[in-house]
């Protein structure tokens, strides 16, 4: 009889730790899926980031050629500009020369000019 309540008693202890052993494995699946999710929900908080981080670099970018596109065109403007101004300035030389040839116009006017002429042609 005393055997036969060892047993038992063993029994029972082997049925109590085969339940912990369980309910310890099913603990130790929970933890893993909370870490595999931490570490996704981490991942997908990164990925996140870095898609913000590549936005504000193409709205930079686009800022930044918009910017380029503008000076672009006021270096055009400018060079259109000095372009209309040398022809202007020909056009009075040319004009002068022919005063002076005609004797209307004076030595000094004509070589004025022409200074400033040589002026803006080497800026």
């Amino acid at each position: 009889m005393l055997l036969v309540a060892e047993l038992q008693d063993a029994q029972a202890a082997v049925q109590r730790l085969e339940q912990e052993k369980a309910e310890l494995k099913t603990m130790l699946e929970a933890e893993s899926l909370k870490s595999n999710q931490t570490g996704q929900d981490q991942a997908n908080q990164e990925l996140l980031n870095a898609q913000a981080a590549i936005q504000d670099l193409q709205n930079n970018l686009e800022a930044a050629d918009g910017e380029v596109r503008r000076q672009i065109s006021v270096i055009r403007d400018l060079e259109e500009k000095f372009a209309e101004a040398e022809v202007q300035h020909r056009a009075t030389v040319t004009d002068l020369e022919k005063q002076l040839s005609s004797g209307s116009a004076s030595q000094a006017e004509l070589s004025a000019l022409r200074d400033e002429l040589r002026q803006s042609q080497s800026e």
